[in-house]
């Protein structure tokens, strides 16, 4: 945190530190203000951009936001995401090696001056639909299954055993309804066992 606090100031930007973690604060000057939680959905569209840990939800919404992100990605999938990310152009990725003020600095410089990146951010939340998510997931995925068998595997079927699709279900596909027809009944008869 202490870097990039630094390298907020060495640019003279002001901050907002997103933190539950009091303890990692040792100080916080008067040009950066620390909050425990704040909802991004309401703070982002008025940034010039974020520096996070690469966490899927923070970059998602800075990227619904259209801003420009600065990502270290530390720990699980967020080194992949922060690679991602960065690929879609919206954002770079410093290792933590590398996450030093001077070089955060500049990539923040790089980041909020460049009208590629600017024009990467507007593209790729432009096509980002919130509302229409699940489905594009689903399409996406179906998009990947040949046409000419069900996506659910046989073994998972119990002989003799017909499977009835739930009411309210017609606008699914015929795998989307046969996969969750099958996850009712495997969850149904997982909740009589207990």
């Amino acid at each position: 945190l202490e870097n990039s606090i630094e390298a907020c100031l060495q640019l003279g930007y002001n901050g907002i530190l997103v933190t539950p973690h009091s303890e990692l604060i040792t100080q916080c000057p008067p040009e950066i203000r620390w909050f425990e939680s704040l909802p991004f959905v309401n703070v982002l569209p008025h940034v010039q951009a974020i520096i996070h840990h690469g966490g899927i939800g923070t970059a998602a919404q800075a990227l619904l936001a259209s801003k420009p992100q600065l990502i270290m990605g530390y720990g699980f999938d967020r080194v992949e995401n922060a690679m991602l990310f960065q690929g879609l152009g919206v954002a770079e990725f410093l290792p933590r090696k590398e996450w030093t003020p001077a070089q955060i600095a500049a990539a923040l410089q790089r980041l909020t001056i460049s009208t590629e990146v600017h024009r990467q951010c507007l593209k790729w939340a432009g096509l980002t639909d919130p509302a229409d998510a699940l489905t594009k997931a689903c399409d996406a995925i179906e998009a990947t299954q040949p046409r000419s068998r069900s996506i659910v595997p046989e073994s998972f079927f119990v002989p003799h055993t017909k499977i009835t699709h739930p009411a309210g279900f017609e606008g699914l596909s015929a795998e989307k309804r046969e996969l969750l027809a099958l996850r009712l009944k495997q969850k149904k008869s997982g909740n009589n066992a207990k």
